[in-house]
């Protein structure tokens, strides 16, 4: 449930401050996530600074593709999305260790229906009541400035699967007006 509100608040604000259809430019080969052997390609990402954290999300859909959904109403499929919840308000270049991570969850195949997120198939989740949870990670971020973000992850799953991914591009930033 905190994912499906957390997603429709990201959708809401891909909808609200999008520039122009050059920000759909993330095309970079070296945006995805693997897991094992498969990869999945990322297009988009978002950085939020709220509540003393740093949360960094990516999403294989352009921001036109997501706004397409909320403005028309159309149906986004075969979403996958990566979330990274990092313990600073603020981050910087340099890398944060399995300690500094609070959350993160990857599912892959999922769908916004009429503003809500359906089905998708979990590829990595924070808490142990699955053996999908990692065990050990880290995120390393390589570029940060107000316009590009460029960052490195792994992590291992419990059943010893790796999870490795990377992204390097322009993002959008939201910050909490309560922090």
């Amino acid at each position: 449930m905190k994912t499906i509100k957390f997603l429709a608040i990201i959708l809401l604000v891909l909808s609200t401050v999008s520039c122009s259809s050059d920000d759909d430019a993330n095309t970079n080969e070296n945006n995805y996530v693997k897991v094992g052997n498969t990869t999945f390609g990322m297009t988009s990402a978002t950085v939020e600074s709220s509540f003393n954290r740093t949360y960094i999300e990516l999403i294989n859909k352009t921001e036109a593709e997501v706004l397409a959904s909320i403005n028309n109403g159309s149906n986004l499929n075969s979403l996958d999305y990566m979330s990274i919840t990092i313990n600073e308000n603020s981050i910087g270049e340099l890398t944060y260790d399995f300690n500094d991570i609070l959350d993160y969850e990857f599912f892959v195949n999922g769908s916004v229906v009429n503003g809500e997120l359906e089905g998708g198939v979990i590829q990595l989740q924070e808490g142990e009541s699955n053996n999908l949870y990692a065990v050990s990670g880290s995120v390393t971020i390589t570029y940060y400035s107000v316009d590009r973000i460029a960052f490195t992850f792994n992590f291992e799953r419990e059943d010893g699967t790796m999870i490795t991914g990377s992204f390097d591009g322009g993002y959008i930033f939201l910050e909490d007006s309560l922090d």
